[in-house]
């Protein structure tokens, strides 16, 4: 029970939702997402033909409220993970696929009834949107940038400096929290047979969304790919794939401890040196450039001061916190103390969150700035009022 809290305190919190959180196709993604995982094994694994119907309208929830990079992502990672099932339950026993096929059969066509007025009615407005052409595929802007895997580290530091990142300020943030990304690095070396097909998936998608060479042919090759313009969304199913490696990862540890010794120490120690250099480069910098004296002119608001800090003063506050966690993470693993890391696992996630809520859209006006803006729209044209989202009909 507390591997499955800490995946999902790690899935609500990590960056990629944090970054979008003004963005509701993105949050209702998130929302369903886990449910259509879930019903999907229900449906495979259980005999029960209810999960037919509960499957069908889980999905359908799914497609007809999701950015659409996550309806094209998510058909080639459903499809993925039904044969990873499908193969698991090969290994169960040696039962006729058949009623199986039924089942899925049966979803397919009750999905595609669900759908078919949704699909509809977008094949009548696709020839008037501009997403109905392939996006120019050499602008890196909507990708994963190398630069942004920086994030997976240290987080926070994606707030700043867009020459760096080389994209927008939404679609930079990788974060999964330290006890992941330490378990899918230990699991690589301790656990990678077990994981396999999970690291596959997850570099598939990574790459997808990356700005890598050849990705584009890639795009061009995979049907529907690449009429999606955020091609960084599919980076979500990335990460879900690294969570399970990385939970996955540490239920072993807890079960075999003696078989992660040699691998813990090693990639502590990288890490802790790796994490020091980074804070004592920040740092030179920092006096380099002057970020200190700079921002002490602009301390007038919370809002201005989070405005001006620079790029190396985030860099050296999330690197610092990156170690602390670190260090945590390391002691009490140590002493087995297993409640606490899973009480720090929630901390992690959550200084993340709010280490990114300013720079999202919304943290950038506030609402009376948002209502400001409403006001001014001209005369004659309906203008709705700003108010809390389960008051609207």
């Amino acid at each position: 029970n507390r591997i499955r809290l800490m995946a999902a305190v790690t899935y609500m919190g990590m960056g990629f939702y944090s970054s979008h959180i003004q963005h509701l196709n993105w949050i209702s993604s998130a929302a369903l997402l886990p449910w259509c995982i879930w019903s999907l094994n229900q449906l495979i694994f259980q005999k029960n033909k209810r999960n037919i119907i509960v499957s069908a309208l889980l999905f359908y929830l799914f497609v007809s409220s999701s950015h659409p990079g996550f309806i094209i992502g998510g058909f080639y990672f459903f499809t993925a993970l039904l044969l990873y099932f499908l193969y698991q339950k090969k290994k169960e026993n040696n039962e006729s696929f058949q009623p199986i096929f039924t089942k899925i059969l049966g979803f397919s066509i009750l999905l595609g009834i669900l759908l078919a007025g949704l699909l509809y009615s977008d094949t009548e407005v696709l020839a008037y949107i501009t997403h109905s052409h392939k996006p120019d595929l050499g602008v890196n802007f909507n990708t994963t940038t190398f630069q942004s895997w920086l994030s997976f580290l240290n987080p926070s530091i994606t707030n700043k400096n867009p020459g760096f990142f080389m994209n927008d300020i939404s679609l930079r943030n990788c974060y999964l929290g330290i006890l992941v990304i330490f378990f899918v690095k230990a699991g690589f070396w301790v656990n990678f047979k077990k994981n396999f097909y999970w690291y596959l998936i997850g570099i598939f998608f990574l790459y997808l969304s990356s700005d890598l060479p050849k990705v584009d042919t890639l795009k061009n090759i995979l049907p529907f790919v690449s009429f999606v313009r955020l091609s960084a969304s599919y980076r979500l199913f990335a990460l879900i794939s690294f969570i399970i490696i990385g939970f996955n990862s540490l239920q072993d540890l807890i079960k075999n401890p003696e078989k992660y010794q040699f691998i813990i120490k090693l990639l502590s120690k990288a890490w802790f040196y790796v994490l020091s250099i980074s804070i004592a480069w920040s740092i030179y910098k920092i006096l380099d450039l002057n970020e200190i004296g700079q921002l002490l002119s602009h301390t007038n608001s919370l809002k201005s001061i989070l405005d001006h800090i620079g790029f190396y003063t985030f860099w050296m506050i999330s690197s610092i916190i990156s170690l602390t966690i670190l260090i945590l993470i390391l002691h009490f693993i140590k002493r087995k103390q297993w409640n606490y890391l899973l009480i720090l696992c929630v901390l992690d996630m959550g200084q993340s969150v709010l280490l990114q809520l300013p720079y999202t859209g919304v943290g950038n006006n506030s609402p009376q700035q948002l209502q400001a803006m409403i006001d001014l729209s001209p005369k004659g044209i309906p203008i709705p009022s700003l108010q809390n989202l389960v008051e609207n009909d």
